[in-house]
């Protein structure tokens, strides 16, 4: 008897001991795994919202910034960013010693369109104009509203020739295109090509006087300065 006792002995002594460890280990884990996976879990929820704030202002301020640039009725680019992308295209000239082209329009005779169709009429025929005339350029080319029934296209690595060619097609698209003004819609365009020394200021100018050079002399035609 004495001798089964002493066999058993070391399993009485080390069945307490395993218990024991079983009883801390789930401790330590309910002490210290859980909260450190609620703190894990805490984290991903806040940086999952990090996340989507950060997306939404950027889209926000992307919005913004469209808003600012873009011509609040035309939705084609504002003065503003036209004149930029002209001093952009400037100093890209310079650098890389190449040139490009202006084209100023003015679509003719639109007071009376706004007298006799009212200014509802008059917004519309403005939008349809941008719209048909950024349907019609190059993927390059870009168009902008200068201000009323002006516009701006900006026309990098082009001669004044080959805008001549690209105006020409223009004015013909917009004449044979019904507004919905009981006549043909016209418009007078006004070329200029970059040259070495320009500045931004003298660029417009010529083209603008190139411009208005056709609405002084019979209009619906254009014409390079």
């Amino acid at each position: 008897m004495k001798f089964k006792n002493i066999l058993l002995t070391p399993f009485i002594l080390v069945s307490p001991l395993f218990s024991n460890d079983e009883i801390l280990l789930e401790k330590y884990l309910y002490t210290f795994t859980i909260p450190l996976l609620l703190i894990i879990l805490i984290i991903l929820i806040i940086n999952h919202k990090m996340r989507n704030e950060i997306s939404r202002r950027r889209k926000a301020e992307k919005e913004l910034q469209n808003y600012a640039n873009k011509d609040s009725l035309t939705q084609i680019f504002n003065r503003g960013k036209i004149d930029l992308l002209i001093s952009d295209e400037i100093k890209k000239s310079k650098d890389k010693k190449q040139t490009f082209s202006i084209i100023f329009f003015d679509i003719d005779n639109f007071k009376r369109i706004n007298d006799d169709f009212g200014h509802i009429k008059g917004d519309k025929v403005l939008v349809q104009v941008s719209y048909l005339v950024s349907k019609n350029i190059r993927d390059t080319d870009t168009i902008g509203r200068w201000g009323g029934e002006e516009f701006v296209i900006l026309l990098p690595n082009t001669s004044s020739n080959k805008a001549f060619i690209i105006a020409d097609d223009l004015k013909q698209l917009v004449s044979k295109t019904d507004f919905g003004i009981n006549s043909a819609l016209t418009i007078s365009l006004g070329i200029t090509q970059y040259m070495q020394n320009d500045t931004k200021e003298c660029l417009i100018q010529r083209a603008d006087k190139a411009m208005y050079f056709i609405k002084n002399n019979g209009k619906n035609a254009v014409k390079i300065l």
